[in-house]
C-alpha cells in the first residue's frame, strides 16, 4: 500500500493495467483512512475518488469492464 499520488494519470490498456490501478487506489484509500487528520484524510480520499472514478470510465471507453 502507498500514499495517494495526487494529479496521477493511469495508463489503462488492458484489464490487467485496470485491476493494478484499483488494487493501488484501494490501498491507497485504506492508507488515507488511517491518517490522524481529518483534512487530509478528506483531500486524500476525494482525489482516491476521482482517480477510480478516472480509471473505471477510461476502462468502460476502452470495452475493459
Amino acid at each position: 500500500m502507498d500514499l495517494v499520488r495526487f494529479g496521477k494519470q493511469w495508463e489503462i490498456n488492458t484489464r490487467e493495467d485496470y485491476d493494478k490501478a484499483m488494487e493501488a487506489l484501494e490501498g491507497a484509500d485504506f492508507c488515507a483512512r488511517m491518517c490522524d487528520d481529518y483534512a487530509t484524510e478528506r483531500r486524500e480520499r476525494e482525489e482516491v475518488a476521482r482517480q477510480m472514478a478516472e480509471v473505471v470510465r477510461t476502462a468502460k471507453q476502452k470495452g475493459l469492464i
